[in-house]
């Protein structure tokens, strides 16, 4: 009896084709309580060969409200392969176009899969759903979200820099636009790539934050790292002043650090940077000078402890200060 009903449900999708081919149109009700009822089952086989068939059938809104349906029996059951296998059959069906509120579904969900199974198959997840022509937002998305959490895997975050340089161009919202690019260009830096960083800057990232003073900041930092990266030292000194200087007349009290999100006191990245001085000073050497960078470290660190009221950003800024040399 139980093997019979199955058939017959099984049988609905395939009149729906039947139906459509003849030119009726499909039963979308029993469609949908069909692969609801496979899913309730845990018929799994039957619920990937179907969903892809009910997808090509169904209305947009009525594939979003399945993939809602189904994925609590499918997660309780921890099949989170059928999860993707029903995602991916929104994502790449040839009807994708007509389907943008299901689409948007489905690329976070199998965005998401990626990030929690694999997160080697993000960046290569995302790249797969552009050239599938999944709408640039739906992407930005999951770009935003994530991209932060593979900065200490530098293969794979070059892979998403890269990718951002390509979505970018795509995304139609310039807030969401500019927002990529601000992640690209905290990718170049972090990975070094200076001469890219610097030409985004010079290119100009709109945002409201983002004035020409922010712009000049950011440029003279980036130049002090690519004269380091050169071993031009007193090109670099030069940069890390100006950038001191820039930032001196921020109106910015709290600064955020863009990978751990922890809020510093304005002195505590002035403190961090003469001591950087301090420490290019000292190699090459001049010892005077640098002395008087790390004197002007310490008091700039000592200015941020008094002015920061969360701890862990204050455990920061005491390690910091302890690599300082002891005054003589």
């Amino acid at each position: 009896m139980a093997q019979s009903s199955r058939l017959l449900t099984h049988g609905i999708i395939v009149a729906g084709l039947l139906l459509l081919s003849n030119g009726c149109t499909p039963n979308h009700e029993a469609i949908v309580k069909h692969v609801r009822a496979t899913a309730a089952r845990g018929d799994w086989t039957d619920l990937t060969n179907d969903f892809p068939v009910a997808v090509s059938l169904l209305h947009d809104n009525e594939i979003n409200d399945l993939l809602h349906a189904i994925i609590p029996d499918a997660a309780k059951a921890g099949k989170r392969m059928v999860i993707d296998q029903c995602a991916a059959a929104i994502l790449f069906s040839p009807h994708a176009t007509n389907n943008p509120l299901s689409v948007a579904l489905a690329a976070r969900i199998w965005g998401e899969n990626a990030m929690a199974t694999d997160k080697s198959a993000f960046p290569s997840r995302l790249e797969t759903m552009l050239r599938a022509k999944v709408p640039a937002e739906d992407l930005c998305e999951l770009y935003n979200r994530h991209y932060y959490a593979f900065t200490e895997q530098p293969a794979l975050f070059k892979k998403l820099i890269a990718f951002g340089d390509r979505l970018a161009p795509l995304i139609k919202n310039s807030d969401l636009r500019n927002e990529v690019k601000i992640k690209v260009l905290d990718g170049c830096f972090l990975t070094q790539d200076y001469d890219r960083a610097l030409a985004l800057l010079e290119a100009s990232i709109p945002g409201a934050d983002r004035t020409e003073e922010w712009h000049a900041t950011a440029i003279a930092k980036v130049k002090a790292h690519r004269a380091l990266q050169r071993n031009e030292p007193r090109e670099a000194v030069k940069y890390f002043r100006e950038f001191m200087g820039q930032l001196r007349k921020s109106k910015d009290a709290n600064i955020a650090d863009p990978v751990t999100g922890l809020l510093f006191p304005k002195a505590m990245v002035l403190g961090r940077n003469a001591k950087r001085i301090g420490d290019i000073l000292a190699g090459i050497p001049d010892p005077a000078e640098a002395a008087k960078a790390y004197a002007e470290a310490r008091n700039l660190y000592a200015q941020a402890l008094q002015e920061t009221t969360n701890a862990e950003a204050a455990k920061v800024i005491n390690a910091e200060m302890a690599q300082l040399p002891k005054a003589d």
